[in-house]
């Protein structure tokens, strides 16, 4: 009996540290994206992809140019809501599921200002998402991640048969509770967890860039079976928050069988 009661508080304890391992990341705020090629040299590095013959993504810019597409009008268009675009939102990508509010994903927050890549016109090119953009609030103030642990900075939707997304490195500049300067501390931000970084004990805790992806529909036969990407900034808890909260949940199971 001893020892079954031994394995079932082994199981207890492993499942609460795994659960608190996965436990979300504390807020933070961004205020600038850079995706480099701009004029002056830009630090930052492009999102990049590849396709055999059109590496462009879909973005038309009669929807709303760079920026992000508004749920009324993706209701009435529902192509739109796979546009490819920049923002700096705390929800998520715009999609038509709301009319009247800025439930979905559609804030007015940034990017108010947008600095295209050297003799383009936008942001996007054949195989590459460059420029910087800003948080369109007065004194470039930062957008917060809210209750989550990801704040949401561009959406590119691919044709069938285009690479996975890239980039040597996208320059953030982040402000979280662990950040010493007021105005954030400027590091560069890799796909995948394997590539978390706290830039070099700068930031609180880590962070990494994520995608969600979903099917492309409504668009037209060269789009239609793609995948959309949505692009987020996602933060990793702290290494002693895990362990905290593993011991809190021991200590709770220890209390109810004394």
């Amino acid at each position: 009996m001893e020892i079954c009661h031994m394995m079932a508080k082994l199981f207890c304890a492993s499942a609460l540290l795994a659960a608190a391992g996965a436990a979300n990341g504390a807020v933070f705020g961004v205020n600038t994206v850079d995706a480099g090629g701009i004029p002056g040299g830009a630090l930052g590095s492009p999102i990049t992809w590849t396709h055999a013959t059109n590496g462009a993504a879909y973005n038309n810019a009669s929807n709303a140019g760079d920026g992000p597409v508004s749920p009324t009008l993706i209701f009435n268009i529902p192509a739109a809501e796979f546009d490819s675009y920049i923002a700096i939102d705390p929800v998520g990508p715009s999609t038509g599921n709301s009319t009247s509010s800025s439930t979905d994903g559609y804030q007015a927050l940034g990017p108010g200002n947008v600095i295209v890549p050297t003799g383009q016109t936008t942001v996007l090119s054949s195989g590459s998402l460059g420029g910087v953009w800003f948080n369109a609030a007065a004194g470039g103030g930062f957008v917060n991640s809210g209750a989550g642990d990801r704040l949401f900075i561009t959406q590119l939707s691919l044709r069938p048969g285009s690479s996975g997304l890239d980039t040597a490195g996208l320059l953030v500049n982040i402000k979280d509770a662990g950040t010493a300067n007021p105005n954030g501390s400027l590091g560069s931000l890799k796909f995948g967890l394997a590539n978390a970084t706290n830039n070099g004990g700068l930031w609180g805790q880590s962070y990494y860039l994520d995608t969600v992806v979903r099917t492309i529909s409504n668009v037209n036969t060269n789009f239609n079976g793609g995948t959309s990407y949505a692009v987020f900034i996602v933060a990793v808890p702290a290494p002693g928050a895990a362990g905290i909260a593993g011991l809190a949940g021991l200590v709770a199971i220890r209390r109810r069988r004394a």
